[in-house]
Protein backbone atom coordinates (compact mmCIF):
# COMPACT_ATOMS: atom_id res chain seq x y z
CA UNK A 1 0.00 0.00 0.00
CA UNK A 2 2.58 2.55 -1.01
CA UNK A 3 1.49 6.14 -1.01
CA UNK A 4 -0.55 5.79 2.18
CA UNK A 5 0.58 7.30 5.47
CA UNK A 6 0.59 4.98 8.48
CA UNK A 7 -1.29 7.11 11.02
CA UNK A 8 0.14 5.21 13.99
CA UNK A 9 3.68 5.80 12.77
CA UNK A 10 2.94 9.47 12.14
CA UNK A 11 1.53 9.79 15.68
CA UNK A 12 4.71 8.20 17.08
CA UNK A 13 6.78 10.76 15.18
CA UNK A 14 4.69 13.63 16.51
CA UNK A 15 5.01 12.38 20.08
CA UNK A 16 8.75 12.05 19.52
CA UNK A 17 8.80 15.88 19.18
CA UNK A 18 9.79 16.38 15.53
CA UNK A 19 8.88 20.08 15.63
CA UNK A 20 11.12 21.05 18.53
CA UNK A 21 8.34 21.37 21.08
CA UNK A 22 8.53 19.67 24.46
CA UNK A 23 7.58 16.00 24.65
CA UNK A 24 3.96 15.11 25.19
CA UNK A 25 3.09 13.87 28.68
CA UNK A 26 0.68 10.95 28.94
CA UNK A 27 -2.67 12.23 30.23
CA UNK A 28 -4.52 10.13 32.78
CA UNK A 29 -7.58 12.38 33.31
CA UNK A 30 -9.22 15.22 31.39
CA UNK A 31 -8.67 17.64 34.27
CA UNK A 32 -4.91 17.27 33.71
CA UNK A 33 -5.14 19.00 30.32
CA UNK A 34 -3.93 22.59 30.68
CA UNK A 35 -4.36 25.60 28.41
CA UNK A 36 -0.63 25.43 27.75
CA UNK A 37 -0.95 21.82 26.53
CA UNK A 38 -3.82 22.81 24.23
CA UNK A 39 -1.72 25.67 22.83
CA UNK A 40 1.25 23.34 22.24
CA UNK A 41 -0.94 20.76 20.49
CA UNK A 42 -2.56 23.53 18.43
CA UNK A 43 0.87 24.57 17.16
CA UNK A 44 1.89 20.96 16.46
CA UNK A 45 -1.34 20.33 14.53
CA UNK A 46 -0.74 23.48 12.46
CA UNK A 47 2.78 22.32 11.62
CA UNK A 48 1.53 18.86 10.64
CA UNK A 49 -1.09 20.38 8.31
CA UNK A 50 1.54 22.68 6.80
CA UNK A 51 3.97 19.82 6.23
CA UNK A 52 1.63 16.93 5.34
CA UNK A 53 -1.46 18.58 3.93
CA UNK A 54 -5.20 18.78 4.18
CA UNK A 55 -5.70 15.21 5.35
CA UNK A 56 -4.70 16.40 8.86
CA UNK A 57 -6.99 19.44 8.82
CA UNK A 58 -9.69 17.73 10.97
CA UNK A 59 -7.15 17.33 13.77
CA UNK A 60 -6.23 20.99 13.52
CA UNK A 61 -9.92 21.91 13.49
CA UNK A 62 -10.49 19.93 16.70
CA UNK A 63 -7.59 21.70 18.40
CA UNK A 64 -8.78 25.08 17.11
CA UNK A 65 -12.30 24.50 18.43
CA UNK A 66 -11.01 23.35 21.83
CA UNK A 67 -8.72 26.37 22.08
CA UNK A 68 -11.53 28.78 21.14
CA UNK A 69 -13.94 27.13 23.61
CA UNK A 70 -11.45 27.51 26.45
CA UNK A 71 -10.87 31.17 25.59
CA UNK A 72 -14.64 31.78 25.43
CA UNK A 73 -15.22 30.02 28.78
CA UNK A 74 -12.41 31.97 30.45
CA UNK A 75 -13.86 35.26 29.15
CA UNK A 76 -17.39 34.29 30.18
CA UNK A 77 -16.19 33.36 33.68
CA UNK A 78 -14.57 36.78 34.01
CA UNK A 79 -17.83 38.48 32.95
CA UNK A 80 -19.81 36.43 35.50
CA UNK A 81 -17.40 37.43 38.27
CA UNK A 82 -17.67 41.10 37.30
CA UNK A 83 -21.49 40.94 37.21
CA UNK A 84 -21.59 39.24 40.61
CA UNK A 85 -19.48 41.97 42.22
Amino acid sequence: MSGFIDVREKARQIVADPYGLRKVKKIQHDHEITDEMIEDCYKIAAEVVKKHGEVYLPIFERMHNEREARIKNRDLMQIAIEVAN
